[in-house]
C-alpha cells in the first residue's frame, strides 16, 4: 500500500486478529473489550486517517453550499423524537404484567440453555463452558423480556420456539441423551443483538453439539426444564384471548394521520 508505515495491509490486518486468538467474547469479555478497542484506535491512527476525509454536515453546508443547490441536493431536517404512546387495555395490563413477573422470577430456571450447570451436570467440565451457559441463559431471558416489550406478535412468535425447544429437550432426555455444546453463547450474544430468533435457536439445536448421556444429568434438570415448559404453556394460553397488538395499532394510526 502507499500508506507511510504501511506497506503490507494484509500483514497489518492479520496482526490485528491475531491477537484475538484464544480470546472467548464472553468468558474472556473484559480483555477481549480492550483488545477490541486497542485494535480500533490502531486502526483509526495508523490506516483510517490517511484514506478518509471526514465532514461534517455543518462542515458539507459551510463549504459545498452552492454545489449542493446546483445539484438540487439537501439534508433532510430532522425533528426531535416525539414520544408515541399506547394504552393497554384492563386485560392486556393484567396478563402483560403476569407474564413479566412469571418469566423474571427465579422459579423461572432457564435450565434448558445451562445443563452443563454444577446444578445440573455431574460429570467434568470447564468452568469456561459452564460460564458460558450462564450467560447464554441470561441472554434467553432478555430475549423474552425484549420480544414482550417489542411486539405482541413477536412476543408470540418467540413463545411458541421456546416451548417447542423444551419439548425436544424433554424428549431428548427421556431418550437417553442430551445435545448441548459449549460454542453456542459467542453466536449467540450477536443474534440476540440482531433480532435474530430463528439463528439462535438453530445454533441451540446444531446436530453437531456434543451428546450427552441423560444418565449424568441430576434428577433436577429434567425437573426444571419440565417446569418451565409448564410456565411457557401456561403464558401462551393467557395470550390466546389477546388478538389486538395496541402498539402497532398506534403507530398505524399515526402513519395515516399525521403527515411525513
Amino acid at each position: 500500500s502507499t500508506i507511510p508505515g504501511l506497506p503490507n495491509l494484509e500483514a497489518f490486518f492479520t496482526g490485528l486478529r491475531g491477537r484475538l486468538n484464544g480470546l472467548h467474547r464472553l468468558d474472556d469479555a473484559e480483555r477481549y473489550v480492550e483488545v477490541v478497542e486497542s485494535n480500533a484506535q490502531e486502526l483509526r491512527n495508523r490506516v483510517l486517517k490517511y484514506i478518509m476525509v471526514r465532514r461534517t454536515r455543518r462542515e458539507i453546508e459551510e463549504f459545498y453550499g452552492d454545489d449542493l443547490k446546483k445539484q438540487k441536493i439537501g439534508f433532510p431536517q430532522v425533528n426531535d423524537p416525539v414520544p408515541l404512546l399506547y394504552q393497554l387495555n384492563p386485560t392486556e395490563s393484567q396478563i402483560f404484567t403476569e407474564t413479566l413477573e412469571a418469566i423474571t422470577s427465579a422459579d423461572f430456571h432457564y435450565a434448558r440453555y445451562q445443563p452443563l450447570s454444577e446444578l445440573y451436570y455431574t460429570g467434568p467440565i470447564e468452568e469456561r463452558a459452564v460460564q458460558g451457559q450462564r450467560n447464554l441463559a441470561t441472554f434467553m431471558k432478555i430475549l423474552l423480556v425484549k420480544r414482550l416489550e417489542s411486539s405482541f406478535h413477536a412476543f408470540k412468535e418467540t413463545l411458541r420456539r421456546f416451548i417447542k425447544s423444551h419439548e425436544l429437550v424433554l424428549k431428548a432426555f427421556d431418550d437417553g441423551f442430551i445435545y448441548t455444546s459449549k460454542k453456542h453463547s459467542r453466536k449467540v450474544l450477536e443474534f440476540l443483538e440482531e433480532g435474530d430468533d430463528d439463528a439462535i435457536e438453530a445454533l441451540i439445536q446444531d446436530e453437531k453439539a456434543e451428546k450427552f448421556a441423560a444418565k449424568d444429568f441430576t434428577p433436577t434438570f429434567r425437573r426444571h426444564v419440565a417446569s418451565d415448559l409448564a410456565v411457557l404453556l401456561d403464558i401462551q394460553e393467557k395470550w390466546k384471548g389477546i388478538q389486538r397488538d395496541p402498539k402497532w395499532l398506534e403507530f398505524k394510526r399515526e402513519l395515516l394521520t399525521q403527515s411525513l
